[in-house]
């Protein structure tokens, strides 16, 4: 695998991001994890906006789980 064509999506700072293997060779070690390694920028991309969609789907599971809040002023 040519690791200076490589793309990949990682978790720094509570955020997916992109990043290429010039990017994420500048990061110091420990500042990030590696998700996936992908070898196009748009396969990366695609794959971020599946997991961010899954992130939503959870949370908005969670919010519906919550019970109603009272109505003021009903």
């Amino acid at each position: 695998m040519n690791f200076e064509n490589t793309w990949y999506i990682i978790e720094r700072h509570k955020r997916y991001e992109i990043a290429s293997y010039a990017e994420l060779s500048e990061y110091p070690s420990g500042e990030y994890l590696i998700l996936h390694n992908f070898a196009s920028r748009h396969e990366a991309f695609n794959e971020m906006r599946r997991l961010i969609d899954l992130e939503v789907k959870d949370t908005q599971k969670k919010l519906d789980a919550l019970p109603n809040p009272p109505q003021f002023g009903a």
